[in-house]
C-alpha cells in the first residue's frame, strides 16, 4: 500500500515549507533540481507533527520520531528524486502517504519501549494475541520506566480497574498517573526494567526492577541521592490489545527504608 502511494508522487517535489510557496526545478540553472536537505527535513517534520493521529506516533516524542521518518529512506529518496512542483492535492496525499508509512514502519514506539530479560510465553497462544498482550504489557512497564503519560493511556483501557489499589490512590487510568508523579517528586531519575515477563491465557505477570536516587522529597524528607532499589511484580488481564486489571505487588518496605522512612 505505501509502495504504491509513494510511486503516485515520484515525478512530483515537496513543499519547501518556506514563506508559503512552492518551489519549482529549474533545469536550466545551476542549482539543483530537488529541495535541500534542510528544507526537506523541516517539510517532513512539519507534516509529521500534523498527521500524529493519522498515524498514531504520540506528541511527546514527536522530533524523534520525526527524526526517524527523515531517515527512513524510501520516502527522503522519492521525494529528493522528484521532478516538478506539487499540487496541493498531491501535497495532501503525500501527507497521507507518510503518515501510514509513519504507523507501518514505526507501530506505537516500538522501537523505544523497554525488553524484557526473559520472555516465556505459552505456545497455544495465537500469535496476534500474544503478541498484542506483550505490547501492551510493554508500553505499561516503559511508562513506569520514564513517566510518559501517553504511554500508559495507550496500555490501559478507558475502564481500567486497579485490583489492589492503595488507599488514597484513585481508581482507574488516573490512579497510576498521579502515582507516578508522585514517585517521581522524590525519585527524578526513577527508571524500571523488565525481569521477567510471562504470557499465558489473556494474564501477563511482569517482574519489575526499578532503580533511581532519592534526591527530590518525599513528605517532609529531602533526598541527599540515596540509592534507590527495589522490585515489583505485577498481572495484567488484557483485552482487544489493553490492559484491563492490574493485580500488582511492591517491596514497599525496602522502598520506604531507601527513603528514609523506616529504619532498616
Amino acid at each position: 500500500m505505501i509502495n504504491s502511494l509513494l510511486r503516485r508522487f515520484v515525478a512530483f517535489s515537496v513543499w519547501s515549507g518556506s514563506h508559503g510557496r512552492r518551489r519549482p526545478c529549474n533545469h536550466n540553472s545551476n542549482t539543483p533540481d530537488r529541495l535541500p536537505s534542510t528544507h526537506l527535513d523541516f517539510t517532513f517534520a512539519r507534516i509529521l507533527n500534523r498527521l500524529q493521529t493519522f498515524s498514531g506516533v504520540s506528541q511527546r516524542p514527536r522530533g524523534q520520531y520525526a527524526r526517524k521518518v527523515l531517515t527512513f529512506s524510501p520516502l527522503r529518496q522519492f521525494a529528493m528524486n522528484s521532478s516538478s512542483e506539487m499540487t496541493l492535492e498531491k501535497k495532501r496525499l503525500l501527507s497521507m502517504a507518510i503518515a501510514v508509512a509513519v504507523s507501518v514502519a514505526f507501530p506505537a514506539h516500538a522501537a523505544e519501549l523497554i525488553q524484557p530479560r526473559q520472555l516465556i510465553v505459552d505456545a497455544s497462544l495465537p500469535e496476534a494475541q500474544s503478541k498484542a498482550q506483550i505490547l501492551a504489557a510493554r508500553r505499561y512497564d516503559t511508562f513506569w520506566n520514564t513517566g510518559e503519560e501517553q504511554l500508559a493511556a495507550d496500555a490501559l483501557t478507558p475502564d481500567f480497574m486497579d485490583r489492589t489499589l492503595p488507599p488514597g490512590r484513585a481508581q482507574g487510568v488516573q490512579g497510576p498517573l498521579a502515582a507516578s508523579k508522585f514517585v517521581r517528586t522524590a525519585i527524578p531519575d526513577l527508571s524500571c526494567e523488565i525481569e521477567q515477563m510471562i504470557v499465558a491465557g489473556d494474564r501477563v505477570v511482569t517482574h519489575l526492577h526499578f532503580h533511581g536516587h532519592f534526591t527530590g522529597r518525599f513528605k517532609q524528607a529531602q533526598g541527599k541521592g540515596e540509592v534507590i532499589d527495589f522490585i515489583a511484580t505485577d498481572i495484567y488481564r488484557v483485552a482487544n490489545g489493553r490492559i484491563a486489571e492490574n493485580w500488582h505487588l511492591e517491596d514497599n518496605l525496602a522502598l520506604l527504608q531507601q527513603l528514609g522512612q523506616i529504619a532498616k
